[in-house]
């Protein structure tokens, strides 16, 4: 490299010399790539949809590994007026995530108790609108606190309620997408 360099200096040419170490300095000999910006992680975006969401007689909880439960209330698990059974409906729930930030729930089983816990009582038959194993929903922010629910295929029809979650924030603040 010394006799190179002073090779320059004998014809004048010592200007090139710079723009020589310049173009050294940028090819890939000996230097590692420049890493682009970060970028939020898809991660970083299911983690804003981690916790406890409510909405009038139900609540949704969702964990940071991809599954969650949505408890709602079924209402009288007979017919009968004579009998004052309650009954709670649980779905077992598995999430997938999207580039534009929303998240897909899956339902995987739905069981049926009654509000003590103790098993349905015999004859018991979920309302048909009731979700299924296999429907499927998704979840995107509508500001810091709310979650708006699209449901697909079967459930559709439940897109013409509210189809609001509201977290602890929103649920204690009054707000009126938290309620019936």
């Amino acid at each position: 490299m010394y006799n190179f360099i002073c090779s320059l200096v004998k014809r004048g040419c010592l200007l090139a010399f710079p723009v020589l170490i310049l173009l050294c300095g940028c090819s890939s000999l000996g230097t590692s790539p420049v890493s682009p910006t970060p970028t939020p992680n898809a991660q970083t975006a299911f983690m804003s949809y981690v916790g406890k969401w409510e909405v009038h007689d139900s609540l949704l909880s969702i964990n940071a590994n991809y599954t969650g439960l949505d408890q709602w209330n079924v209402g009288p698990c007979s017919a009968s007026p004579s009998e004052a059974l309650l009954c709670d409906g649980t779905a077992s729930i598995a999430f997938t995530e999207h580039e534009d930030g929303s998240i897909r729930g899956t339902i995987l089983s739905i069981t049926y108790s009654q509000w003590n816990g103790s098993p349905t009582p015999a004859g018991f038959q979920p309302n048909v609108a009731d979700p299924r194993a296999g429907d499927t929903f998704q979840l995107q922010h509508s500001g810091v606190h709310l979650l708006y629910t699209t449901w697909f295929g079967r459930l559709s029809a439940l897109n013409n309620n509210n189809r609001y979650w509201c977290d602890s924030y929103a649920l204690k603040a009054g707000w009126k997408q938290c309620g019936a």
